[in-house]
């Protein structure tokens, strides 16, 4: 089953950061995450930096559970110079996983944790 972290990079003036590379760590090691980026795609990215932002400055990370042994697995997002680190890109509620349509009307990641992010000065 796949699972969504999303967001959009800001500056520290909240201007949005376009085309930046981000690189996402399994937490506390330099082993890059396997990721993906969209719900279908069957292509998995395993190499640093995986994504970019887009035009825009948002992102879409996409995490299979068929990847990981360890559903409890945190990692950690770089875009510049800044990390965020132990984000849970498996929801568990009542020991159980959630994915994005469990929730109507808010994604699962706001609903499970609704604290913003900071990265660049900014928030996704």
């Amino acid at each position: 089953m796949r699972y969504n972290i999303q967001g959009i990079a800001r500056d520290s003036y909240g201007i949005v950061s376009p085309d930046e590379n981000i690189s996402i760590y399994i937490n506390n090691t330099e082993i890059c995450a396997t990721v993906y980026t969209t719900e279908e795609s069957t292509n998995k990215i395993d190499t640093c930096p995986q994504i970019q932002t887009d035009e825009k400055g948002i992102f879409n990370i996409w995490f299979d559970s068929d990847d990981y042994e360890d559903l409890t697995t945190t990692v950690d997002i770089e875009l510049g110079s800044e990390t965020v680190e132990n984000i849970k890109p498996f929801k568990l509620v009542d020991n159980r996983v959630l994915n994005t349509t469990n929730v109507e009307g808010e994604s699962v990641y706001d609903a499970y944790n609704p604290e913003f992010i900071d990265i660049d000065g900014g928030s996704f």
